[in-house]
């Protein structure tokens, strides 16, 4: 309202005309900082401001071959200017998305689980009970499916693989291929350990490629939860878990086996965990 009362209290419409250029200005802020309706009022502002001083130049006599230029210009960028802003963010926010996903697997990468994770202990703080899990998942023998069949039929192994991750754990689950043959996923759980891990075993072990997966999880009570750094917290379950997976691993694999150390110890201690076998 205000470049509008300054534009048309000129006494020279042409210098008014001139003025409308900061509804370019503000359009394009709007584009960045607000919705389409906002951006549409203020489009159809700018024209109505316009239209009156257009409508004074030929009143007055004025250049309006000048006067059509100039409104020509701010109407052309009045529409262009943010819709290719509002396009450009567009397209800035998929490629943000797709940075936190795995290309192969749809999954998220190491990356996006972090990102993800960190807003699961935001919903686990919200709820005040339960505990966070974290599984890790390592895949046995792969490097024999690359050698035997080629790696179209690796790909095609871990893709089958992330299916069934995603199809067997919960719905707020955060699943992601952290690198190779190596998954993760990250969950609230009302027990003390993962209520899929035990399963995701079997779940691997029935896709039609041959192969099995070790795997290690761990948890700590989501009133224990150490939020002063978060990266930190979860490399540290993570560590743990990847430790009970190596065990599993060792244990001659296609199992599961969770880390029982005292919760303060996960969250304050870089000690390696104790492991129990399922």
């Amino acid at each position: 309202a205000g470049i509008a009362m300054a534009c048309l209290s000129q006494s020279d419409p042409l210098v008014g005309l001139t003025g409308c250029y900061a509804f370019l200005v503000l359009g394009g802020y709007i584009a960045l900082m607000h919705c389409a309706k906002a951006t549409t009022y203020n489009f159809v502002v700018s024209l109505g401001v316009v239209s009156v001083l257009m409508w004074q130049v030929a009143d007055r006599g004025g250049d309006l071959i000048l006067a059509a230029c100039e409104m020509g210009i701010l109407t052309l960028f009045s529409v262009g200017a943010p819709v290719a802003l509002q396009t450009m963010l567009h397209i800035m926010a998929s490629d943000i998305l797709r940075s936190d996903t795995d290309a192969l697997t749809g999954l998220l990468n190491r990356r996006g689980f972090y990102r993800h994770t960190s807003r699961l202990i935001d919903r686990c703080a919200e709820a005040g009970v339960g505990h966070l899990a974290i599984t890790m998942i390592d895949l046995d023998h792969f490097k024999q499916v690359n050698d035997t069949h080629g790696h179209l039929a690796g790909d095609k192994a871990l893709i089958d693989v992330g299916y069934a991750l995603r199809a067997n754990s919960g719905a707020s689950a955060v699943v992601a291929r952290s690198g190779g043959e190596e998954f993760l996923i990250a969950e609230l759980c009302m027990g003390g350990e993962s209520p899929v891990a035990g399963v995701l075993c079997d779940a691997i072990a029935d896709t039609p490629h041959g192969i099995t997966a070790s795997i290690g999880s761990t948890s700590v009570p989501v009133a224990q939860l150490d939020q002063r750094n978060r990266t930190h917290l979860i490399d540290q379950l993570v560590a743990h878990a990847d430790a009970a997976m190596y065990a599993a691993k060792k244990a001659g694999g296609n199992q599961h086996q969770h880390h029982r150390q005292p919760t303060h110890v996960l969250v304050r201690d870089e000690n390696r965990p104790q492991l129990s076998r399922l």
